[in-house]
């Protein structure tokens, strides 16, 4: 069969990669994957799947102290824990 249109069944494999790939730069490099806000909405901390947020105060000889906003690497030894088995008091 001489220029036979491919499928969606047979496009559907390459697609779904495509997507998967996507989604896990975006969720890798990101540290907002994951948010938990308090009850007042005072605070969020953000988590990504390498990654977590995080601030620092740094002085600048330019524009003074300033707080940035940055993601940085869990440290070394660190596991993930059972949410479930936490208990929120």
């Amino acid at each position: 069969m001489r220029g036979a249109r491919p499928t969606c069944q047979t496009m559907m494999p390459g697609i779904i990669a495509a997507f998967a790939f996507v989604v896990s730069i975006f969720g890798g490099i990101y540290c907002k994957f994951l948010e938990f806000t308090d009850s007042n909405n005072n605070l969020t901390l953000s988590f990504g799947i390498w990654y977590y947020q995080s601030w620092g105060v740094y002085d600048s000889a330019v524009q003074g102290t300033v707080i940035l906003e940055t993601c940085e690497n869990y440290p070394d030894g660190t596991y993930c824990i059972n949410v479930s088995d936490m208990s929120i008091s």
